[in-house]
């Protein structure tokens, strides 16, 4: 859920070797490169077969124990649901033309599609009438067959197919792995979608689903108005004892305020692969992400304040204003000051759990802007949920505890901040240099 679920040291900078690649009359071409995939995962004749797919698993980091359930039915119709913290089912999906929630523009649903539906690639050609192979690169271990694919509609995305095994590995921000034997067919039980990882714990083929699953349903009837509304939980702290416990507990405001700027530092470990991550940030709301996945640029996503981009294989272009809060919450260093400004707008809904810890859950509902959806843990105060980004593993840095780049993905995470401008940075559309230890911002 991308929703849904929708969450990350650099020592030494980690530079994409391009490959030797063989002379242009010795590359195959495209379609045979999509077809050795399919050939791989079981052949064209045993994907017909299966039709639909369901699967199960856990979203976020595997401690936050969020369990979702997928559908899929070709062609092009799937359905993902996941239950909240504070007790809600949120669902979505496409029923062929239009989303389950909320309608969808087509660049939209195809972005959705590479993550939900696994018989995307069978019409790949009807997804993406251009495809075009750029060559061959390396890709952390291995080597991969980089293809341009254009859709009729919407922005170009790159395709990575890896050449020793044949397997599509990455389509745009959605990174497959644990490829795996399930009904006829091998699937990847490992899917990423920029920061939020779906583990897949069963998955079922050719079972009939209901068509209606797929299409948007009619709203709720009002409720009547003798009906009683749900009895709150009793004894339950003020929005403003846990604020307050949480500001306490991460060292209080002041020394928070005064922070001009941070960089964060870590491996984001995922299939067993190592992708260096580096995040630069300055108040107020600037805020620069940097992964070296191994391809010949890094991707980056930035904020400069007022307008988002992001760049992946020397693509430019306007940020998904969905991705946006979701970005803000996890690089935004004063997230808990912008937090506590709200609080007049937050009610404290119910104790809950989450994993294994106690959680008070909160909703703030202000007159502008987005709902907000949070959760604190009723033992420590902390902040370990916002929305979909999950927060672990505090640790003090200069007088005030932070979390490190998600605990579930980083190993041995370093922080620093300095109090000089990072403008240089986090300027709008233009490349960010890797900072070097010791480097002054």
């Amino acid at each position: 859920m991308k929703s849904a679920f929708h969450v990350l040291t650099l020592a030494v900078a980690a530079f994409s070797v391009r490959a030797q690649a063989p002379a242009t009359g010795s590359l195959p071409a495209v379609d045979e490169i999509v077809a050795r995939h399919i050939q791989a995962t079981g052949g064209r004749a045993a994907w017909e077969k299966v039709v639909t797919e369901t699967r199960k698993g856990i979203a976020l980091p595997d401690s936050a124990n969020l369990p979702f359930e997928s559908a899929a039915q070709a062609p092009g119709k799937w359905t993902f649901t996941v239950r909240m913290p504070n007790g809600r089912t949120l669902r979505h999906g496409f029923d062929g033309a239009q989303g389950r929630a909320t309608p969808m523009e087509p660049d939209a649903a195809l972005e959705e599609s590479l993550i939900y539906d696994p018989f995307w690639v069978l019409r790949i050609r009807d997804q993406f009438p251009k495809l075009s192979l750029k060559g061959i690169e390396r890709n952390g271990e291995s080597e991969v067959y980089v293809i341009e694919a254009t859709p009729s509609q919407g922005r170009t995305r790159i395709l990575f197919f890896d050449v020793r095994q044949g397997l599509l590995t990455r389509a745009g921000k959605t990174m497959y792995g644990d490829y795996r034997e399930a009904g006829g067919v091998k699937v990847p039980f490992l899917v990423r979608y920029g920061y939020q990882t779906f583990r897949f714990t069963e998955i079922r083929h050719g079972e009939p689903l209901d068509e209606a699953g797929f299409r948007m349903p009619a709203p709720p009837p009002a409720p009547a108005t003798a009906e009683k509304a749900a009895a709150p939980q009793e004894n339950l702290p003020g929005v403003d004892q846990i604020l307050d416990k949480y500001l306490a507990a991460i060292g209080g405001s002041e020394p928070l305020s005064q922070v001009k700027t941070q960089v964060r530092k870590g491996v984001l470990k995922e299939d067993q692969q190592s992708v260096p991550v580096e995040t630069v940030a300055k108040a107020p709301g600037k805020w620069l992400l940097t992964l070296e996945t191994g391809g010949p640029s890094p991707d980056k996503e930035g904020y400069n304040g007022a307008a988002g981009w992001s760049e992946s294989a020397d693509v430019v272009k306007n940020m998904d204003a969905r991705e946006q809060p979701e970005l803000e919450d996890f690089l935004d260093y004063q997230l808990p000051l912008k937090l506590a400004a709200l609080r007049g707008a937050m009610t404290v809904k119910l104790k809950d759990k989450l994993g294994q810890q106690e959680v008070y859950v909160i909703e703030a509902a202000p007159p502008q802007g987005r709902r907000r959806t949070l959760a604190f843990s009723a033992q420590t105060g902390l902040l370990v949920l916002a929305d979909s980004v999950l927060f672990e593993d505090y640790r003090d840095v200069e007088g005030s505890f932070v979390p490190p780049l998600q605990d579930e993905v980083v190993k041995d995470p370093a922080v620093r901040r300095r109090h000089a401008p990072a403008d240089h940075a986090l300027q709008h559309r233009q490349r960010a240099r890797i900072l070097h230890p010791g480097e002054v911002l």
